[in-house]
């Protein structure tokens, strides 16, 4: 018997030296340019390829499903999705099963400036719009001059609500590329965001309305209702960010 569980101690003490280590080692040092952040990490068991899982952390979680899959040399991923001040939590898998983790926490956005161009000088605006779910032209778009949130909660799946939003800047010499992306917050906190590109801002002309997409935000809704199971009445806003500074902010009524 003592020679049975000698040996059988032995096994497990062999087995715990042979537990595999994980290969995966996600850095906590991060780089940040124009409002978009890249991660990198240490494989010694090179398991490529990579998924990369992002939540913002919040009372209210966002946890649309973002990710993004690197290949077989690369140790970075760049994320362009991120809200200023966020927290997000990050998870990296490889195709082993293998994983990683850590929290990213992103400083809040300092106001934009570019040369004389500033955040005082650019303005935003949103106009509420709705449309079918199967809908074919932009005439198919609807404007709303008073939304209910009842009525979005009635509707959904039948109706996507969002909204026309546009960017109004001053005379410039020659056009300037900006990373530009939005955030959706909803009464409460919960917050989407929607990255829109390098977008080129034209030159030339008397100051007014030079930009214009007429119609963004169709999944917030859903989404909202989705993971806080109410869509509240109330102020909504939308934040602009060029370069991951602070640009426009505007907003909207639910009632």
């Amino acid at each position: 018997m003592k020679r049975f569980l000698w040996l059988l101690t032995a096994l497990l003490l062999c087995a715990g030296g042979m537990a595999e280590e994980n290969p995966l080692t996600l850095r906590t040092d991060y780089t940040l340019a124009q409002g978009r952040a890249t991660l990198y990490w240490l494989d010694s068991g090179h398991g490529a390829p990579y998924t990369l899982y992002y939540t913002l952390m919040d009372e209210t979680p966002d946890r649309q499903a973002e990710y993004c899959r690197m290949g077989i040399l690369e140790r970075s991923c760049t994320l362009d999705h991120l809200v200023p001040g966020g927290a997000y939590w990050i998870v990296l898998t490889d195709q082993a099963g293998h994983s990683d983790e850590m929290v990213l926490e992103l400083p809040e956005a300092e106001p934009f400036a570019d040369g004389k161009l500033t955040a005082r000088h650019i303005s935003c605006g949103a106009a509420l719009r709705s449309r079918p779910v199967y809908w074919q032209t932009n005439q198919d778009i609807r404007s709303e001059n008073r939304l209910y949130a009842s009525e979005i909660l009635e509707n959904m799946g039948m109706t996507e609500y969002g909204v026309r939003f546009f960017l109004g800047y001053p005379e410039l010499k020659e056009p300037r590329g900006y990373h530009t992306l939005l955030v959706f917050r909803a009464p409460g906190g919960f917050a989407c965001s929607y990255y829109l590109g390098q977008i080129v801002y034209e030159s030339g002309g008397a100051p007014s309305i030079k930009m214009y997409w007429p119609f963004l935000g169709n999944e917030f809704f859903e989404y909202l209702y989705e993971w806080t199971g109410s869509i509240p009445a109330g102020t909504y806003t939308i934040d602009c960010y060029f370069n991951g500074m602070a640009a426009a902010s505007t907003s909207f009524e639910l009632y």
